[in-house]
């Protein structure tokens, strides 16, 4: 169990991405999941619950808004923050972040220390909705 004893799931089909990611959140304790799809993050989540989600808005399968609204129609999942990325922001409207019900929306490239700060506010429960 890490340090904090908080887990983030990473679903980013960028395997340069999802690693970049992963070492930012493994250096400040939490222990980090990945996945390459939304497909394999909803697998995952059938039996495990993240305390924050961390996804690729374009991805394989099922894309990010898909992935995060149904982990928000799921009872025992919509608690969870969700963090939805993209390197382009034509990928997502206001009415689409919307109906994902996700809590933030960021533009790639990500910022290490902005992002490291947004993902400690999500896992202290201090941040709530935001499209940025």
């Amino acid at each position: 169990m890490s340090p904090s004893g908080r887990t983030v799931l990473i679903a980013e089909d960028s395997v340069a991405q999802r690693r970049f990611l992963e070492i930012l959140l493994s250096e400040d304790g939490y222990n980090v999941v990945t996945f390459e799809n939304g497909f394999d993050a909803l697998q995952y989540l059938e039996e495990n619950t993240p305390d924050l989600i961390i996804m690729d808005v374009n991805m394989p399968y099922i894309n990010g808004l898909e992935v995060s609204e149904n982990i928000k129609n799921q009872e025992n999942l919509q608690h969870i923050p969700i963090i939805l990325m993209s390197s382009f922001e034509e990928d997502i409207s206001e009415e689409m972040f919307n109906d994902s019900q996700a809590n933030i929306f960021l533009k790639k490239p990500i910022i290490s220390k902005e992002f490291r700060e947004l993902a400690s506010g999500f896992l202290k429960n201090s941040l709530q909705t935001a499209l940025i």
